[in-house]
């Protein structure tokens, strides 16, 4: 597997990985046609609107976005994904969440779902984390530009965070992004390569990744 220094979207653009660096909302990928029309929202009053919610809102710099459901192949990655890593993670000091957890990012004042993330066991508020070690996105073509931009954006401000991992749900195809010695690295995985977590000491294969998923 080949690494890539992450020094600007320029670098990246050469390695087909579009555009990362976003850093206003209109130019975010965040569809705006799932703001939710509230005003400014300090942080104490998006947590007790959500109590009231079915659907979570995801909360950017004081803005409500509704969060949109996983298709079949985004869930069946979810699950996939969530087998392999709790079966590892029993025996660690880390725990799994998986979609219906809150991240807060003090440093970017926003709170947002990864798809799965992981933190140290019994770390914070039981109604947000404020920390990760590792978060796992699964792409869509809805949700891809956000999450490949302005998402990665604010989880860079996490100091805990050690790798970013984009999984595609159309195509074999995987993005992982490792933090070392104050830069991001790109490592692109696909097919019967693997995928493989330091910080976790975790390793799966790809094709393992995507067992059943087109089926």
């Amino acid at each position: 597997m080949r690494s890539v220094l992450f020094p600007s979207a320029m670098e990246l653009n050469k390695y087909g990985c579009g555009d990362f660096e976003y850093h206003t909302l209109e130019n975010s990928g965040i569809n705006q046609d799932n703001k939710q029309e509230t005003g400014i929202m300090d942080f104490q009053a998006y947590l007790d609107q959500e109590k009231l919610q079915q659907i979570p809102n995801e909360w950017v710099s004081g803005q409500l976005y509704a969060q949109t459901e996983p298709d079949e192949h985004s869930f069946a990655l979810r699950m996939n994904l969530a087998f392999l890593l709790n079966e590892h993670l029993s025996t660690t000091d880390y725990q799994l969440h998986v979609g219906d957890v809150r991240l807060y990012i003090e440093a970017a004042d926003s709170c947002v779902y990864p798809d799965l993330f992981v933190s140290a066991k019994n770390s914070h508020s039981a109604a947000y984390k404020k920390e990760a070690q590792v978060i796992l996105e699964i792409l869509a073509p809805d949700n891809e530009a956000f999450k490949r931009g302005l998402k990665f954006s604010l989880y860079r401000q996490l100091p805990q965070l050690s790798e970013y991992i984009l999984i595609d749900s159309k195509r074999q195809v995987v993005d992982i992004f490792r933090f070392n010695q104050g830069q991001w690295f790109y490592y692109p995985a696909e097919n019967h390569q693997r995928l493989a977590l330091p910080s976790l000491n975790f390793e799966c294969g790809i094709d393992e990744l995507y067992q059943d998923v087109f089926d």
